[in-house]
């Protein structure tokens, strides 16, 4: 509740809203609007089956602002939370008697184009690589897919004595060249 009150109801989006009621915008806002925590990374959003349909029956819009955030997050965590967790918003936000969701998506999204990327702008079909790869189709769950396998293959390798070995060596190596 308290990251919603700091940073997305004061983020500029909401200006024309804080304009309109001026010094009854905190109540306007607390009148419509219930804070649900929840986990999107788990089906239901982490609720029970009886929690999700009572939430999904009175709820009219969903609003996401999850995402992790980190540059460089594991290749595990990007998934579970950007696309996992996105997928698990929508098929919650689906069972909802008129779906409404609001997607307040991270940054950096758009490949290796630079500038402002608008929601109509074309994408279909995009990846950063697309004009070295002439004839290849590019499938998001193909894409989500091989991610997945990856990210296994990762975690399979970090359990493998021998490469764990070679891992504290390096780390042991760079440690003393950096003389911490």
């Amino acid at each position: 509740e308290t990251r919603f009150w700091n940073n997305v109801i004061s983020a500029p989006p909401f200006d024309p809203v804080r304009e309109r009621y001026g010094t009854a915008f905190e109540d306007f806002v607390r009148d419509k609007v219930a804070i649900v925590g929840g986990d999107i990374a788990e089906d239901n959003l982490g609720f029970s089956e009886e929690e999700a349909a009572a939430i999904a029956k009175d709820i009219d819009v969903v609003i996401n602002s999850a995402g992790n955030v980190t540059f460089n997050p594991t290749l595990e965590s990007g998934l579970r939370t950007n696309v996992v967790g996105t997928q698990n918003v929508i098929a919650f936000t689906k069972r909802m008697k008129r779906p409404c969701l609001v997607h307040i998506s991270t940054c950096f999204v758009a490949g290796d184009r630079s500038g402002a990327v608008w929601e109509d702008d074309e994408v279909l079909g995009y990846f950063p690589r697309k004009n070295e790869l002439k004839g290849v189709e590019f499938s998001v769950q193909k894409e989500i897919a091989d991610c997945a396998k990856m990210s296994e293959r990762a975690r399979e390798e970090a359990k493998d004595a021998m490469r764990v070995a070679q891992f504290r060596e390096l780390a042991r190596k760079r440690l003393n060249e950096e003389m911490r």
